[in-house]
Formats: structure tokens, sequence, C-alpha cells
């Protein structure tokens, strides 16, 4: 008789232990549920309710948007100036806004007092000037300009010789 009232201790302390455990288990996963959920929640919001870095003024800062920049790229660029809190953040404001696709490559001032939707319009819009990449700035012109005369003697020595 001992030993089946140890037997049935035994069990119940087993099942006990089981029961305890998997309640556990059940809690950590609700736990976790509830966080992931709250992180989701919260990122999605701040996709359509950003606030602006600063409040006021701000400064303004100048970035560049090449044509071969992606949309990763100009966040990274916005993050490093200061202007977004989160790259990943910004890729799925652009993706989600009435700008998507619709950005011109250019330098543009934009500032910390702007929400990301104000930068995406401004970027949207483009520049009033093309930019012009720097090697084809000092490529030589083989038009007509270039055979233009610019030495000092042309005017002044014909005055010279009216003095005489």
């Amino acid at each position: 008789m001992k030993t089946k009232k140890r037997k049935d201790w035994k069990t119940l302390a087993t099942n006990i232990a089981s029961s305890l455990i998997r309640i556990s288990v059940a809690v950590l996963i609700v736990a976790l549920i509830y966080k992931f959920t709250e992180y989701a929640y919260d990122f999605g919001y701040r996709i359509f309710a950003e606030e602006p870095m600063t409040e006021g003024s701000g400064i303004t800062v100048t970035v560049s948007y090449m044509e071969d920049d992606s949309i990763r790229d100009l966040g990274q660029k916005l993050y490093d100036q200061g202007l977004i809190r989160d790259v990943n953040l910004f890729y799925f404001q652009e993706q989600f806004s009435n700008y998507h696709d619709m950005l011109q490559p250019g330098v543009y001032e934009l500032n910390t007092s702007m929400t990301v939707e104000e930068m995406l319009a401004v970027i949207s819009e483009g520049m009033a000037e093309t930019i012009i990449p720097i090697d084809e700035m000092y490529e030589e012109d083989d038009s007509s300009d270039s055979t233009e005369d610019y030495s000092d003697g042309g005017s002044e020595s014909s005055e010279d010789d009216s003095e005489e």
C-alpha cells in the first residue's frame, strides 16, 4: 500500500509540474504576441502619423538624391542628416504615400521641422535646374565657342595706336 501512495504522490507531482510548465509556456506566448502586436501597431501608426524631428523652425539640411539611389539609400541619407528617426519606417512611409515612385533626382534643402510627407512632396517636385554630373562639367567642349580669343591685347592696343 505504501508504494501505491508514493506512486500517487509522484504522479500528482508530475502532473502539477507539467501543468505549471504548460501554463508558463502559454503565458510566455501570450506575452510575446502582446509585445509583437504592440510593436506592429506602433510601427503602423508611425507610418502615417510620425512627428517631425524638431518643433519650431528646425535646422535646414542639404540632401542629394541621385537617380540610382534606392528609397533605402535616400532614407539612410535622411537618417544620417537627422531628418528621420528610422530608415525602415521611411521606406514604408514612401511606399504608402501619395508620392510613391514620383521622387525626382536632385539636391534638396530639407528642414528637421518637416514631416516625412512634406519631405517627399519636395523631393517629388524635382529641382528647377538639372544636375550635371561633375565629370560632364569639365569635359572639353567641341563647339565654336572654344575658339574665342581671350587675350588682353585686343582693345587696348587699338587705343594705344590712336594716341600716337
